[in-house]
């Protein structure tokens, strides 16, 4: 254990257990970046950035990246879906 006068640094044990499992949460969460959400949607980054913005799109923000999950977008997407009223 750790006095109040200890230093914790990216090489302790404690941090590098902390981000294994940050990792290990995001590869479970299906998250994606503001790139590969952009490419998904066709839509820029500034546009996702507007969304975000005004609380139309859900997302993480941890150490400056953001990120999505994909059920959220999904979530979204189908929110703002709709159907031709006509057959073609």
């Amino acid at each position: 254990m750790y006095s109040s006068y200890d230093v914790i640094t990216m090489d302790s044990p404690e941090t590098k257990k902390f981000f294994e499992m940050l990792d290990r949460l995001f590869k479970q969460t299906e998250q994606l970046t503001d790139v590969e959400l952009s490419l998904r949607l066709k839509a820029s980054r500034r546009t996702l950035q507007e969304w975000r913005d005004k609380g139309t799109l859900s997302f993480f923000k941890i150490g400056g990246k953001i990120l999505y999950r994909e059920s959220d977008i999904q979530k979204l997407l189908n929110r703002n879906y709709f159907k031709a009223y006509r057959d073609v």
